[in-house]
């Protein structure tokens, strides 16, 4: 089965007649020949209906005894007779418009460029395979898939490309391009040079004691940034070991959705600033740069509206596990403001006996342990942290306290902060390094037995 998807997929990389168009405008030809037909011809040419699968784009251009697409003269083709005549689609069914037929024969005379069969992970997986195979080296390669905008419908994707363009060179410096390209002829795929974006520089991150005191240098790199936000299950994660080796606090994740990545990094998104402080951390000689500018921005679960963000994802909301846990300050109904000098306090209800860790993010993104051991929810009753003193940070006059409260029948895995290694300068109140809660995933945590709540709380001075 593999085997055969391999080669079905390998006909999409043979080499196209080039009239010109520019890649993005060939793959927008196939993308829209592939709606039309999938829209007006696929429901009686498909497998085991009439002759061919219209959509084995292999089947469709291969020799028959009466040319269906002749390249060379695209309204010779029998396809387009049969659209023009009203032969096809028979039977009264809803006919493509003139429009339709035209970027059928622009798309013939452009070559037929091939598009997928399929849009399922299978395929995508294939396309990122039989690339990444082809390139030496291959560790620095990350790959962009828009298929599930175009199974959604979309019929071009020349916006989204240049939407992302944008949107990574935004998240790295001025002195860093973006390398990005499509890999298959659909222009479906895109190849991303992750490296040269200055997301996969070493030893940039340390695991932070009790003391608050940086210690040993974790294996964690910018790209991770996005590999823990990301909610989506890794595409066939087996296949790419060699591409994307496992890393110990972050999933693996060679292929992102285009989709998910173009909201995550939207104008104005924290998660963008984050990588492109990491860019300017990689960029600067000593070693030393500014952390990214602090954000009051709320928690949001991009693009995944369906979809639980993941455990320790740290700009979406609180994910639900296997059994309930309220959250909340005692006596209080959300939303409401605090004020400088109030003493949250913050309890817990679970309905089961569980286990639970409570960490505070302060306004400058420090992460503090408000519990330093794990402690016990009994099912039904209502736990009271020690109150959290609310207490400006500076000269400010509004700022939100955060909480984070992780929560498991059984015992909890070991939950590490770690830092960037961005400097701390006083003199500068409104950027800071970057924090994160991660767990070492070499053991194979169970992560989804875990609980997350997460409590917002605007505080007034």
């Amino acid at each position: 089965m593999i085997a055969r998807l391999l080669g079905m997929v390998a006909i999409l990389f043979l080499p196209s007649a080039v009239r010109g168009e520019s890649p993005r405008e060939r793959g927008d030809l196939a993308i829209r020949a592939r709606a039309i037909l999938k829209t007006h011809c696929s429901e009686c040419h498909r497998p085991g209906g009439q002759s061919f699968d219209m959509l084995d784009h292999a089947a469709l251009v291969g020799p028959h005894p009466i040319p269906f697409l002749n390249v060379k003269k695209s309204g010779r083709s029998q396809i387009i007779e049969f659209l023009k005549d009203g032969s096809m689609p028979p039977g009264g069914k809803p006919r493509p418009s003139a429009a339709d037929i035209e970027a059928l024969e622009a798309w013939i005379a452009a070559g037929a460029p091939a598009y997928p069969k399929n849009l399922d992970d299978a395929t995508v997986a294939t396309i990122v395979e039989l690339d990444w195979r082809s390139r030496k080296p291959a560790e620095n390669e990350r790959y962009i898939s828009f298929a599930n905008r175009v199974e959604a419908g979309a019929i071009g994707l020349k916006d989204d490309e240049s939407k992302l363009r944008a949107a990574l060179q935004a998240a790295t410096t001025e002195k860093r391009t973006v390398q990005l390209e499509p890999v298959d002829p659909a222009g479906i795929v895109y190849r991303l040079d992750a490296k040269k974006l200055g997301w996969l520089e070493p030893d940039f991150f340390h695991e932070i004691g009790l003391n608050r005191q940086p210690g040993s240098v974790v294996e964690f790199v910018a790209w991770d940034l996005l590999q823990i936000e990301y909610p989506f299950p890794a595409v066939d994660p087996a296949r790419f070991q060699k591409l994307a080796p496992r890393r110990p606090f972050a999933p693996s994740q060679p292929v992102l959705r285009g989709d998910w990545l173009l909201e995550a990094l939207a104008a104005g998104s924290p998660l963008a600033a984050d990588l492109r402080a990491m860019a300017e951390l990689a960029d600067s000689k000593d070693g030393m740069a500014l952390g990214p500018k602090l954000t009051t921005a709320t928690w949001v679960t991009p693009s995944a509206k369906d979809v639980p963000p993941p455990l320790l994802a740290w700009y979406s909301g609180g994910r639900p596990g296997p059994f309930e846990v309220q959250f909340a300050v005692k006596d209080r109904t959300p939303p409401f403001t605090a004020k400088a000098g109030d003493k949250l306090p913050l309890i817990a209800t679970a309905d089961r006996t569980a286990r639970a860790m409570l960490f505070s993010i302060l306004p400058d993104s420090t992460v503090q342990p408000l519990t330093r051991m794990e402690t016990i929810l009994k099912r039904g009753e209502p736990f009271g942290f020690n109150p959290v003193s609310l207490t400006p940070p500076g000269a400010v006059t509004e700022w939100r306290e955060r909480f984070v409260l992780l929560a498991a029948e059984n015992d909890l895995p070991k939950f590490t902060l770690i830092r960037s290694s961005h400097q701390e300068d006083i003199t500068v109140k409104d950027r800071a390094p970057i924090w994160r809660i991660v767990v070492n995933r070499e053991g194979n945590p169970d992560l989804a037995r875990i609980t997350s709540q997460k409590l917002e709380v605007k505080v007034l001075k």
